[in-house]
């Protein structure tokens, strides 16, 4: 066999082989199941906005008002509800997961689960109507609900796009 013939064949060949560039790729979630990853992140991100408004009002006022921070829990524990119907919507979906974005699914449900958590625990620390002598723990859960729900966030947008193994 001519050397000719061998580089030929060896060109040909490389010509249709995937590239180390072209194994480098982004296994992206699309359609419905993108849609529902998106309301996720956007329910997420206003539970993150209202926990950090309740924290900033728990450290800045001298005497804060239990009903305003009720209120507030009040929206916030319907963005949680919203969020644990958008995850179950998710899963229906079946979605074709990488094992990397599963890892980011079970990550974002123990995230929910933990938040879920925080928020029943405060609504206990409001039932009895004063602040101040939870006034610390109120704080300390408003600043993990507002972690836990950037967790979700995150872990939603890596499901929606996850660099492929």
């Amino acid at each position: 066999m001519k050397l000719s013939t061998v580089l030929s064949a060896f060109a040909l060949l490389l010509t249709f082989s995937p590239s180390t560039h072209a194994l480098d790729t982004k296994c992206v979630v699309v359609g419905p199941s993108a849609s529902g990853l998106s309301a996720i992140a956007g329910e997420a991100s206003a539970v993150q906005t209202q926990a950090d408004e309740i924290e900033s009002y728990l450290r800045t006022n001298s005497s804060p008002d239990w009903r305003w921070v009720a209120s507030e829990m009040d929206y916030l524990k319907q963005h949680v509800l919203n969020l644990q119907k958008s995850v179950a919507s998710f899963e229906r979906s079946e979605p074709n997961l990488t094992e990397a974005q599963s890892e980011q699914l079970e990550r974002l449900k123990a995230g929910l689960a933990t938040l879920t958590v925080f928020v029943n625990n405060t609504y206990g620390m409001l039932g009895d109507e004063q602040i101040m002598p939870h006034r610390n723990a109120l704080i300390s859960n408003a600043k993990a609900m507002s972690v836990r729900a950037d967790l979700i966030r995150s872990a939603a947008r890596s499901i929606r796009v996850a660099e492929s193994a």
